[in-house]
């Protein structure tokens, strides 16, 4: 009775990420954002994303990054749905396990998201940049809508890459808050961004100087 519901929340937010990008999440439910990376203090952190070496180091696409992000990922998965066997091991009364008294599931997940998160939750700011939840890949409910996004309908394109090659300061790169530093490149490179770290916000469309970015709907409208 409790997977059910589960299930269909997943299902529900990944409709809802194929129909209008993962910004459903990360910019409308995500509690993260209006809580405490707004205001001039949020807008004082992209210029820290872009400064800081620890919090640049998070956004560059190489190989160190790409690894922290998948290993960080796979760090949640797992140990989510190893507490969840074990869980249901123990509801079927196969093993006999508690954790401090308590099912296993409801303490890692306790840990993980009650406890760790919430360290990492303050430590953002001075030591990782905003948005460093989605950076490190330690947000596991924003990484599979933001997955999902990617087979969505909409994409950020360029009208004219060329235009981004003339652009000296790119300030797409500096408005975006993840601090995605990959997107003029990835612009010239094939006329469109996407990765899974683009929470689609879209402050790079209203930051570039030329209106040369839009969301391009897939269905025909721009």
């Amino acid at each position: 009775m409790f997977i059910l519901p589960i299930l269909l929340t997943y299902l529900i937010s990944g409709i809802l990420s194929l129909l209008f990008g993962a910004r459903q999440l990360c910019s409308v439910f995500c509690t993260a954002p209006p809580l405490m990376y707004q205001g001039t203090f949020y807008s004082a952190m992209k210029s820290f994303n872009s400064g800081n070496r620890v919090a640049r180091s998070l956004t560059v696409h190489d190989r160190r990054a790409r690894l922290l992000y998948r290993a960080t990922s796979l760090m949640v998965y797992s140990s989510l749905a190893a507490a969840g066997a074990l869980s249901l091991l123990d509801s079927i009364h196969v093993l006999d396990i508690r954790v401090y008294g308590t099912d296993p599931e409801y303490f890692v997940y306790l840990m993980l998201f009650g406890v760790a998160w919430y360290v990492t939750f303050l430590t953002m700011p001075p030591l990782l940049g905003s948005y460093a939840c989605i950076n490190t890949g330690y947000c596991h409910w924003g990484n599979f809508n933001r997955f999902v996004s990617r087979f969505g309908l909409f994409r950020l394109k360029v009208l004219d890459p060329s235009l981004c090659v003339k652009c000296r300061d790119k300030p797409c790169a500096k408005a975006c808050p993840v601090g995605n530093h990959a997107q003029p490149g990835s612009f010239i490179a094939t006329g469109q961004y996407r990765d899974s770290r683009c929470v689609g916000i879209g402050e790079c469309v209203e930051a570039c100087p030329y209106d040369n970015i839009f969301f391009y709907d897939i269905r025909g409208a721009g």
